[in-house]
């Protein structure tokens, strides 16, 4: 019996079928892709966030700041205020790694700095320019617009932990670790999956939301609510 075989035709169909159910699903798998990158980003904000703990347990309940600049503080000379040693200008980033010149460091894997979804950095020193930026409300001793920028902060001050972010996704390669609200885009936070930025509050959870929603937010005469440390207790 002389066995049948595909004419061109019904071969270009079968190809034309492939390609339209590739088409079909490829939005589908980019999305699921895009998604574990954003639950990887969570994680990793989770696992920062633990660190900030750790530190101010080590540091008579100081946060972390955004910046080390001791020249300019209004309630300390030094870093850490309890007496440490920190050289100044460096940033949240260095003082978490072996780069901070007191003490080894609080974290090995570098990787908790980058977001999966910025891609494969090439920077071996990720720490000089992390993927996450750290709400300058907590310090940076070199902003006078808001007096809580030139301010060491204790965690007995953090009015509302569950609205105050601490870490957030931020632009790529220009705002070295640092945010502030009412500078330019590239200093805010950045929406690096889809239309949200991944954020880290005060009290350990991580949420998504919409940069513009956090960084403008306002509540009463509370300008920039989800930032400050101080300002606006809840009614």
């Amino acid at each position: 019996m002389r066995k049948r075989s595909f004419t061109l035709i019904e071969l270009l169909v079968v190809i034309a079928i492939i390609a339209i159910l590739a088409a079909m699903l490829l939005p589908a798998l980019n999305k699921a892709r895009d998604r574990g990158k954003a639950i990887s980003c969570t994680n990793n904000l989770k696992q920062l966030g633990l660190v900030m703990i750790n530190w101010g347990d080590d540091h008579d309940g100081y946060y972390m700041a955004a910046y080390c600049n001791p020249y300019d503080w209004l309630n300390a000379k030094t870093y850490p205020p309890n007496g440490g040693t920190v050289r100044a200008g460096l940033f949240w980033s260095n003082v978490m790694v072996d780069d901070a010149g007191y003490f080894t460091g609080y974290i090995r894997n570098l990787n908790l700095l980058h977001c999966p979804a910025q891609g494969i950095k090439n920077n071996t020193k990720i720490y000089m320019d992390p993927d996450y930026g750290m709400n300058a409300f907590f310090g940076t001793g070199t902003d006078g617009m808001y007096s809580e920028t030139k301010y060491y902060h204790k965690n007995s001050e953090m009015i509302r932990p569950t609205d105050t972010f601490i870490l957030a996704d931020c632009v790529p390669n220009k705002s070295i670790g640092q945010l502030f609200p009412h500078w330019t885009d590239d200093w805010r936070p950045y929406n690096r999956h889809g239309k949200e930025a991944n954020f880290l509050w005060a009290d350990g959870h991580v949420t998504a939301a919409n940069n513009k929603e956090i960084t403008y937010a306002s509540l009463g005469s509370v300008l920039y609510y989800y930032w400050r440390i101080k300002a606006g207790k809840l009614p």
